[in-house]
Formats: structure tokens, C-alpha cells, sequence
């Protein structure tokens, strides 16, 4: 995989995707909880563009997928130093983390690295965000951050063990048993 190599791809459907990915978290700038939902979305149906308007066949799509993930939540951590203290040092050490886990991964290629390091960033930005729209006058003790970290870091990790493993294989026979045969996709 060479960033070279992407511009020689001319398929409509991967480009689409790359571009949706590009665009639809800008709106965290203006909205941080509606931009922050949209860009998690977006992350999570993005398979689908290439997919289905796509030829199936792209380059590496995991690691871009990851690159991507990499480009929207860095734009969490940077919009999350309005909120200051230690809910930014916490974003930004979130952060940190799953970019060490991404880098692990495209080194290593074992999947189940997104587990250990789990895009818990996204939740907690959500969460803020959440409060910040809702619940402006709520504020932020340390045991308060550590409750809302251990529950958000359930969600997440179950989040990530469905995706990464039981709902992956999932799709990978609804693909080979029905989309493909059925000429839908590719």
C-alpha cells in the first residue's frame, strides 16, 4: 500500500467513502455532539460505499479505515481543548492510546490489538459534548471522570469485541453467500 497507488484507483465508490470521511466530521467544528454522532456514523457505514457503489476491491482498506479514524479523532482532541483541564489531558491521552494501538496494528496486522486499544476517545468526546449541550452546569471531579471512564470503556470494548470479531465474520458470509452469488456486490 502506497499513497502513490491511491491515485491510480478509479473506483467511484472508494473515493466516495474517502471523501465522506473527509467532510462529514467538519461539522464537529460548528456542532461537536451532532459533528461527533455524524463522523462515528459515518465511520461505521463507510464499508458500504465501497461496497455497494464500488468494486469491492480496494487497496489496503483496513489501514486507510484506520487512517481516516486517526484524522477525525484528532480532530475530537483538538476541538476537545475548549473544555480544558483534565478532560482535555484525558482526550488527548485517549488519543494517544488508540494511535499507538493503530500503529501496533499496521505493524503487526493482529486485530485483536483494537481491543486493547479501543477508540474510547470517540465515546468520551460524545459524553462531553452531551453535557456541554445538556448539562452545561454539570461539572467534573476526578471520581466523577473515573466512573464515566470505566462505564463508557464497557460500552466501548463490547462495541469494539461485536465489530472486530462476531459481526466482521457476519458480514463476510452475508457477503460470500448472498451479495456476491445474488450479483449485488461485486
Amino acid at each position: 500500500f502506497s499513497i502513490l497507488s491511491l491515485f491510480q484507483f478509479k473506483d467511484i465508490g472508494f473515493w466516495m467513502m474517502i471523501t465522506f470521511r473527509l467532510l462529514i466530521p467538519l461539522l464537529m467544528i460548528r456542532w461537536p455532539l451532532f459533528g461527533g454522532l455524524a463522523a462515528v456514523f459515518a465511520d461505521a457505514i463507510d464499508v458500504l460505499f465501497v461496497n455497494f457503489l464500488g468494486s469491492g476491491k480496494y487497496p489496503s482498506y483496513v489501514l486507510f479505515d484506520k487512517i481516516l479514524d486517526l484524522y477525525y479523532l484528532l480532530l475530537m482532541t483538538i476541538l476537545s481543548f475548549r473544555w480544558g483541564g483534565l478532560v482535555y489531558h484525558i482526550i488527548v491521552g485517549l488519543f494517544l492510546w488508540r494511535t499507538f494501538g493503530i500503529i501496533l496494528l499496521s505493524i503487526f496486522n493482529f486485530g485483536w490489538l483494537l481491543l486493547v486499544f479501543p477508540a474510547l476517545i470517540e465515546f468520551f468526546f460524545l459524553f462531553c459534548a452531551a453535557r456541554d449541550r445538556f448539562f452545561p452546569k454539570v461539572t467534573f471531579t476526578p471520581k466523577k471522570l473515573i466512573v464515566v471512564l470505566f462505564v463508557l470503556f464497557i460500552l466501548k470494548f463490547t462495541q469494539e469485541a461485536l465489530l472486530h470479531s462476531t459481526l466482521f465474520y457476519q458480514w463476510q458470509w452475508l457477503m460470500q453467500n448472498f451479495l456476491i452469488p445474488l450479483g449485488i456486490v461485486q
